[in-house]
């Protein structure tokens, strides 16, 4: 929520967190990059377990990985 668009930079710039209370993109990276911005919607499938059959107009949820304290979570 912190760049422009919502869009991750293609990489974070090394810097201290006590000299900057955001994440810092790397000045000279394209922004968004293709394959960072893809980690997103991948994290989000892997974590919550979702199978997409499209074929089929269904999403399975097969094994979601969550940590112990999310006990419900709404994907809109």
């Amino acid at each position: 929520m912190h760049f422009k668009n919502y869009r991750l930079p293609e990489l974070f710039a090394g810097f201290h967190r006590k000299d900057y209370e955001l994440p810092v993109r790397y000045p000279v990276a394209c922004h968004p990059q293709a394959w960072a911005a893809g980690t997103v919607p991948y994290l989000l499938e892997s974590s919550l377990g979702l199978m997409p059959e499209a074929f089929d107009h269904r999403l399975r949820i097969v094994r979601p990985i969550l940590p112990d304290f999310i006990h419900q979570i709404e994907v809109r």
